[in-house]
């Protein structure tokens, strides 16, 4: 019986590795959306930033914009698509005042960088508005 047992247990073994090994083959979980704009502090009016992301569905259309909040955004969108690492690059040009549309409302309201906080956006259909702040020097 002993031999018996010894098998078992090397079988239980092996069955266990087995599964630990498919476990740790199987693909990461996708890492969450992130944009950065570079530079973002002290811009100067109409200074192109760098804009990119990481964490998009890949072959997804993007808009890149400058927005007051995530449904106040400038009519001058970038559009780019995520490549097949899910990754995209953009240049987009930053305004300290601009013409926004109000996408909750319809409405065109003039927004200033001075008195309200700005930000970068891309947005993803199925992800929605990721955001990144910018400030003007």
């Amino acid at each position: 019986m002993p031999a018996r047992r010894t098998r078992l247990a090397t079988a239980g073994v092996l069955g266990a590795t087995a599964a630990l090994g498919a476990l740790a083959a199987s693909p990461a979980a996708a890492a969450a959306p992130a944009v950065t704009v570079t530079p973002s502090t002290g811009l100067a009016d109409g200074q192109t930033v760098s804009v990119s992301g990481s964490g998009y569905v890949a072959g997804s259309a993007i808009g890149v914009s400058e927005c007051v909040r995530d449904t106040v955004c400038a009519d001058d969108t970038v559009h780019t698509t995520a490549a097949a690492d899910g990754t995209f690059s953009a240049q987009y040009v930053a305004r300290k005042q601009f013409q926004a549309t109000d996408w909750s409302t319809g409405q065109t309201i003039t927004v200033d960088c001075a008195v309200e906080q700005c930000q970068i956006v891309a947005w993803e259909q199925e992800i929605g508005p990721i955001a990144q702040p910018i400030s003007f020097g």
